[in-house]
């Protein structure tokens, strides 16, 4: 930072963090991107990282790069994730399951809010 660098590279900045520090690092991570106009490459494989604080996401696999797209395109399409071999969000998860229980989920819904409002409307339908 004493360079004043334009871009800042991160590998797995929060491993070993407890969660508010972890919260902390991101939110620090993300107030230089906006604030200060850098650009910041997170290196990790913590997904919820990726669904919360990221704008675009490449994913890559031994060196090749096996998916690149907008993080909301990316967390559309569940399958990209789990064919790639990472673990999903906690709310894809969730999503995830709840279609294979037979509720319409469509894939642009990658939220809680947008996931509760569909569960609640097809809970209504059938009672």
């Amino acid at each position: 930072m004493v360079l004043d660098p334009k871009v800042l590279v991160l590998d797995e900045p929060t491993a070993g963090l407890d969660p508010q520090g972890a919260k902390e690092m991101m939110t620090l991570f993300m107030r230089l991107n906006r604030e200060q106009n850098k650009t910041v490459l997170l290196v990790t494989h913590d997904m919820e990282h990726v669904m919360k604080y990221c704008d675009h996401v490449i994913v890559l696999d031994h060196g090749a790069v096996k998916q690149t797209s907008d993080v909301k395109t990316f967390f559309e399409h569940p399958e990209w994730i789990v064919n790639i071999g990472i673990n999903p969000p906690s709310i894809i998860r969730l999503k995830m399951r709840l279609k294979e229980a037979g509720f319409d989920i469509p894939d642009e819904i990658i939220d809680e809010d947008g996931l509760l409002k569909c569960i609640k409307r097809q809970v209504k339908i059938h009672e």
